[in-house]
């Protein structure tokens, strides 16, 4: 059976699921039912206005909705009732945390989890699934506890996966013939649905590092181009090379890795054919003569992830994309390939009272080109921040490990033995001291801005010296050129994410300060992409 969205045909393998039980909502009795059928104690006011509304776009004909609801709105309490009013669904998050967490509230109502084959461990030998799979290649193993919990969760009535487990277990997999096969459900849930975008860019792309390969490889360009056609021509004269080697591992991980990557670079020789265009990135060496490409290793990355997109949306006849910071409904949905025409956004205001959330801005020029200035003057402030909420703990988010530990090295000693850093392999153990420990500490991170759970005294203050700029370069830089105000999008919604650190509950409190001056900026123009529930407690010093 296939199905037309947007014009694109679904893989001839897929099915749809029960599009004879396929329930709109109506007025008034059938709402009643789903708030009778709530799957918490008792909705409050901002879910019950959020599931009117949502409810009254689908029954006037929107095909999805976009909803912006600020933490503290209860978005999974929100997807859950509707996926349970709208029959068989999917609930798609970000990780396998998040993912978890709506597990551990709704597996009491026939919740079932799609993981990856890694998450499971195989009968015939000590390792996971996916090691198992290489090792047992030419003889499948007959009964794969991956394969069982897979065919479990396929066919539960609501289906919740992280974006990863997904694409690759349903979006672009081949059920081999005892598998259960994938369906189109009535209802589909896109949770962090700001974040599909980079998660594609992500996925899609490929990074390749010839030191990782003990076979010699094809030299890579020496010139620094946009052109992605050298490493075309690269990959094409790599494969046969790496397919060879293949045969020779005898690792079973070693060969499970490369076959991921030989997949990965056939699938890019394919979407190029397609007409997908990527952008080449590249580490720059300097020597003597100067900067010249890093000859060790390339990144390509598509320009645009609309394509892929529809691998994950053309799974649900009906979509719900929520997050607490959308922003640009139409970037939201454009970038990953929505018609714009076929949905509704919904914007609804924070549940946490502006006085408890307040943002104080010191305003600076934060860019690259002012740093020699600006850097040190931020440090001073923090310092002088630390010094006044010197017995609460707090957050310190930087853009960069590099701002992050220049802010550090400038600090008063007793300052600095409050920090706890965390970023590399020991994020989450530092992250856990910090959570735990007795004493007034300050988490200092850089890549903190979503994740992180800061609730009550966990953060009392937290500090952004700048904006999360992207990198300009390679990708972002190639498409920023083109649509600026995705460039502005990617900057903010990633800035207003690290605002949600540190109130997560209606009797939290908590400062944030911010040293950017572009954040008025942004604030003050006429399509700004700062929402006014954000704005009210906005207060600007030192100017």
């Amino acid at each position: 059976i296939t199905a037309a969205i947007s014009g694109a045909k679904l893989p001839s393998a897929i099915e749809t699921f029960g599009t004879d039980k396929l329930k709109v909502l109506l007025y008034p009795d059938d709402f009643n039912k789903l708030m009778k059928s709530f799957p918490m104690a008792k909705p409050r006011p901002q879910q019950v206005e959020a599931l009117e509304r949502v409810t009254k776009a689908f029954n006037g004909g929107a095909q999805y909705v976009v909803l912006e609801a600020p933490t503290g709105s209860g978005k999974t309490a929100i997807s859950m009732a509707l996926a349970q009013a709208l029959g068989p669904s999917y609930i798609c998050t970000l990780t396998a945390q998040l993912q978890s967490q709506y597990f551990d509230l709704f597996g009491h109502l026939g919740l079932k989890m799609l993981k990856g084959r890694g998450k499971f461990n195989c009968a015939r030998c000590s390792e996971s699934c996916a090691v198992g799979a290489v090792l047992y290649e030419e003889d499948p193993c007959q009964s794969c506890p991956y394969i069982e919990a897979k065919g479990h969760a396929l066919k539960s009535r609501t289906m919740v996966a992280n974006y990863h487990s997904f694409l690759w277990n349903i979006g672009r997999a081949k059920p081999r013939e005892d598998e259960v096969i994938p369906t189109v459900r009535p209802f589909m849930v896109l949770d962090e649905s700001h974040s599909v975008e980079n998660f594609l860019l992500d996925t899609m792309g490929l990074t390749v590092k010839l030191s990782h390969y003990s076979v010699k490889l094809p030299a890579l360009s020496t010139v620094d181009s946009e052109d992605p056609q050298p490493y075309i021509d690269w990959i094409q004269a790599a494969i046969p090379i790496l397919n060879a080697q293949y045969k020779l591992l005898s690792d079973p991980k070693a060969k499970d890795d490369l076959r991921r990557t030989v997949e990965r670079m056939g699938g890019i020789l394919a979407d190029v054919a397609l007409g997908i265009k990527f952008i080449p990135e590249r580490g720059s060496k300097k020597s003597d003569a100067g900067w010249y490409p890093d000859p060790n290793w390339f990144a390509l990355k598509p320009l645009h992830v609309a394509t892929y997109g529809q691998q994950i949306w053309k799974f649900g006849q009906r979509l719900l994309l929520m997050s607490g910071t959308i922003l640009d409904a139409g970037t939201v949905c454009s970038n990953i390939g929505l018609p714009l025409a076929d949905g509704e956004f919904i914007q609804l205001d924070s549940v946490f009272a502006p006085e408890n959330r307040p943002i104080i801005v010191h305003p600076m020029n934060m860019t690259k080109e002012s740093r020699e200035e600006s850097w040190p003057e931020a440090a001073r402030l923090v310092d002088k921040l630390l010094d006044h909420h010197h017995d609460v703990k707090g957050l310190l988010l930087c853009p960069s490990n590099e701002m992050l530990k220049f802010i550090q090295a400038k600090l008063s000693r007793k300052n600095q033995t409050r920090l706890i850093t965390a970023f590399g392999g020991n994020r989450e153990k530092r992250y856990q001291e910090h959570l735990t420990g007795r004493f007034p500490t300050v988490l200092a991170a850089s890549g903190y801005w979503e994740g992180a759970d800061l609730i009550g005294a966990a953060s009392r203050f937290q500090i952004i010296p700048a904006c999360p700029r992207p990198m300009w370069s390679g990708q972002i830089k190639a498409r920023a050129k083109i649509e600026p105000k995705w460039y502005r999008f990617l900057t903010y919604s990633k800035l207003l994410q690290g605002y949600g650190r540190s109130v997560r509950a209606i009797e939290d409190f908590s400062a944030t300060y911010i040293f950017d001056r572009d954040f008025l900026t942004e604030m003050n123009r006429k399509d700004s992409l700062i929402p006014n529930w954000v704005k009210k407690a906005v207060k600007v010093v030192g100017t």
